[in-house]
């Protein structure tokens, strides 16, 4: 299954060229980043990267997998902005319903000192 985290991370890997930079980068193992690809890949099934002695270069698939990943991770990142700030465009007269608030019910408690109902 392909998840954000690979389409991240494969973007990562686009942008360094490198498995362990794109590592670096993104806070996890080199070992992290090729399972990742490797799982994206079969996925897709084909090879996204060539892989190079010092570097990786894109695939003709891998070019095409770029240009469609692009608006969905932009798509992504733009309501990770946004979502800590949905209440605050909620209309001011909304507040959560209560079912207990709406009809005025309050629990009443035996008086101090009782034991309760007898």
């Amino acid at each position: 299954m392909m998840t954000l985290r690979h389409l991240y991370i494969f973007k990562t890997v686009c942008e360094t060229k490198n498995f362990t930079k794109a590592a670096q980068k993104l806070y996890i193992t080199q070992s992290a980043v090729s399972h990742a690809i490797r799982e994206l890949e079969e996925y897709a099934q084909t090879a996204l990267f060539d892989r190079l002695s010092k570097r990786v270069q894109l695939t003709r698939s891998g070019e095409l997998l770029l240009e469609e990943i692009l608006p969905v991770l932009a798509a992504c990142e733009s309501l990770d902005s946004r979502i800590k700030s949905l209440e605050n465009r909620l209309p001011s007269m909304w507040y959560p319903a209560s079912p207990l608030r709406s009809t005025g019910f309050r629990p009443s408690l035996p008086p101090s000192g009782s034991s309760g109902p007898m």
